[in-house]
């Protein structure tokens, strides 16, 4: 079996799904990739922008190494053209015109002249619809590829015409396999640390570009103290402390409401890990790099304590989303989790 799109990790089906559109010559004209940052849209455009312009007749699909996928995946390929917000919070109607002006314009190498649009729900409504008559008539020759973190954020109209594609999480050990084979510092870590490893390989997620990240000490160190903090907070709600052990803890948390609300999302994701051990002893976790200390610390607490837990925790990032008072929140959280 031919193998389609192999610099793209996971995503089985879809790699599959692509790779026969494009050998019985069905591409569509347009589509919508979706999915979080770093869960590989931008290189799945681009993979499928050299595939349609390989030299190669037969094996991978694109072969990566011919002149015409060397141009593309290295981005020096005039056909292929990246529209990309830069600074700027939103992607503005100018931007587009510069894309609808060059349209008609024929590709300089290739049958095809690709438009990868990044950050395309942050298109304002202006420019939405400036690109929507392309979509709906577009020449012969033009393919648009929109990346999306929430395809739910843009117009109706672009959605309905442009195919949509959800890029796939990968599983821990997908992505730990991926980040030893790729990257030396991965092989470096997992030897010097491996919990710290396999710490890594859960926050990012199942985005591998954000786990590659994290494989830089200086970014990792905060979202290693982060989910230092959340397990704290978490041993207070299984263990009885005293109130003036809470309070200290409480004064320890974040001060800024943004990263006190990250941290209590890392806590819903380590109580939801001890709800699967509770309900279906030997579930995959998605907080705790040790099984056993997860195990062992779902032994200490109720299932009725961890429900309470949950919707406490719910209240307090609800609360934190309308402005209300930090210190406030976090005294209500934990008076209703019954730690004080």
């Amino acid at each position: 079996m031919r193998e389609y799109f192999p610099a793209l990790i996971g995503n089985d089906a879809l790699r599959v799904q692509i790779g026969r559109e494009i050998d019985e010559r069905r591409l569509a004209h347009a589509y919508l990739l979706v999915g979080p940052a770093g869960s590989g849209k931008h290189t799945f455009a681009r993979q499928i922008a050299a595939a349609l312009a390989c030299e190669a007749g037969s094996g991978a699909m694109p072969c990566g190494i011919c002149s015409s996928c060397r141009a593309i995946l290295e981005d020096r390929d005039p056909d292929v053209i990246t529209v990309s917000r830069g600074e700027r919070v939103t992607l503005g109607v100018e931007q587009l015109r510069a894309v609808l002006a060059d349209l008609y314009v024929a590709p300089n190498w290739h049958e095809d002249k690709i438009y990868i649009i990044e950050a395309a729900e942050t298109m304002t409504a202006q420019a939405q619809n400036a690109l929507l008559k392309a979509l709906e008539e577009p020449p012969r020759h033009v393919r648009f590829f929109l990346l999306a973190t929430d395809a739910a954020a843009m117009l109706e109209t672009i959605r309905s015409r442009a195919l949509m594609l959800r890029m796939a999480y990968l599983s821990p050990e997908q992505m730990r396999r991926c980040l030893l084979d790729r990257d030396r510092r991965a092989a470096a870590l997992a030897e010097s640390s491996p919990d710290e490893f396999a710490a890594v390989t859960l926050a990012a997620e199942g985005c591998l570009g954000v786990a590659e990240i994290l494989l830089d000490a200086r970014r990792r160190k905060p979202i290693m103290l982060r989910r230092e903090s959340a397990e704290q907070f978490l041993s207070l709600c299984v263990k009885r402390h005293s109130a003036a052990e809470v309070l200290v803890m409480l004064s320890a948390l974040p001060q800024k409401r943004e990263e006190a609300s990250e941290l209590l999302g890392l806590v819903s994701i380590a109580v939801r890990d001890l709800l699967a051990i509770k309900r279906a002893p030997g579930a995959r976790l998605c907080f705790f790099v040790d099984a056993l200390r997860a195990e062992q610390m779902a032994e200490q607490i109720s299932l009725q304590a961890l429900l309470r837990l949950t919707d406490a925790l719910d209240a307090a990032q609800s609360a934190l989303s309308r402005n209300a008072n930090l210190r406030l929140t976090m005294l209500s959280l934990a008076q209703s989790a019954n730690l004080i």
